[in-house]
Parts: C-alpha cells; structure tokens; sequence
C-alpha cells in the first residue's frame, strides 16, 4: 500500500512541476501580448489540454 502512495505521490509531483514549467512559458507570452491559444500538460500523449479561441475539432 505505501508503495503505491509513493508512485501515486511522485505522479502527481512530476504533473505539478511540468504544469509549474509550463506555466512559465505561458506567463512572460501573456506579458509581452503573444496570443496564447492552448494550455496542455504532458509528454508525449497529452494528458490534460485546455483550448480558447478556436472550437474543438474532436
């Protein structure tokens, strides 16, 4: 069992340091006004993806 909260626990880690990353890509593109249109977090296969502007296409 503590096995398990342990990879549970260093998932969520990586996840919130490539979200973290990225949000310092996002942030000085925001300051210095380049057009931010998708968020996403993940490597390789996107896990989680936010898109504003433009409708899905899936």
């Amino acid at each position: 069992m503590m096995f398990l909260l342990g990879v549970l626990f260093m998932a969520v880690g990586i996840a919130v340091s490539i979200a973290l990353h990225e949000v310092g890509h996002l942030a000085p593109a925001k300051a210095f006004g380049v057009k931010v249109t998708k968020y996403m977090i993940g490597f390789g296969p996107t896990l989680w993806s936010r898109r504003k502007g433009r409708p899905s296409t899936a």
